[in-house]
């Protein structure tokens, strides 16, 4: 059964205090929390982007010990550690982006694949019912989670074909040019 306006308007509101609480604990990635912060300003000012902020919090959360989403990666403990270290040496991508204006957000372009979702994650058409193409980032924040979810989605797949997690293990893989 489909949930009122209420209901949505209630769930949205408990998942962004908990998002709210859990990233301002002491030790939570600044520029993480910021993000998740930013991500709940879209929620509030657009109920249509709920769903789509709701996951992008959560993957920001997934390989943090004690989330409380309870989606945890498959991830091994070396290679979330080790992905967790490369997504913190990338956290001030998005005020990078951010200051560089329109020449960046003009020049620094999703890859011809992406295509626009709604806010419930839908697949944004055409007259023509084909896929809608990204053709830019909304802003740094946009462009850091994309950066944070290829870096998700390449240990996924390292892990899958027997990287062990460590930094030696990827400096193998760069050196053999494998995987």
């Amino acid at each position: 059964m489909a949930q009122t306006q209420a209901e949505k308007t209630e769930t949205w509101t408990k998942f962004a205090a908990t998002a709210s609480d859990f990233s301002s604990a002491e030790g939570f990635d600044e520029v993480d929390a910021m993000s998740i912060t930013r991500l709940i300003e879209k929620g509030n000012a657009n109920p249509k982007r709920q769903s789509r902020c709701t996951a992008s919090i959560r993957t920001i959360c997934m390989d943090i010990a004690g989330n409380p989403f309870g989606s945890h990666s498959s991830l091994t403990a070396p290679v979330a550690t080790t992905l967790e270290s490369a997504q913190k040496a990338i956290a001030g991508i998005a005020t990078l982006f951010n200051k560089g204006g329109p020449t960046v957000r003009g020049l620094l372009v999703p890859h011809g694949r992406t295509v626009v979702k709604t806010a419930d994650g839908e697949t944004v058409k055409d007259d023509d019912g084909n896929a809608v193409k990204k053709t830019q980032y909304d802003d740094g924040a946009d462009f850091r989670q994309t950066l944070l979810d290829n870096m998700h989605d390449a240990a996924v797949r390292l892990q899958k074909a027997g990287w062990d997690g460590s930094e030696d293990g990827l400096q193998a893989i760069i050196d053999g040019g494998s995987n």
